[in-house]
């Protein structure tokens, strides 16, 4: 599972909408915690945002 600091990296340059409608969550909590207000952040919402980066990342892994 990645932690809010490596979420954080991976979201600036993502379509945070997207995302927050990818993953089901509110923009507004997703905004706080890319922008890095990460200090009132739920262990399901680390957990929801790294499941869907680690796909993503999957996903788009370069073969070989």
């Amino acid at each position: 599972m990645l932690d809010i600091s490596q979420i954080q990296d991976q979201l600036r340059d993502r379509n945070l909408s997207a995302v927050a409608r990818e993953v089901g969550m509110p923009y507004p909590t997703l905004y706080r915690l890319a922008r890095g207000d990460g200090s009132r952040v739920l262990h399901s919402t680390v957990a929801k945002l790294s499941a869907y980066l680690l796909a993503q990342q999957r996903k788009i892994a370069p073969l070989g």
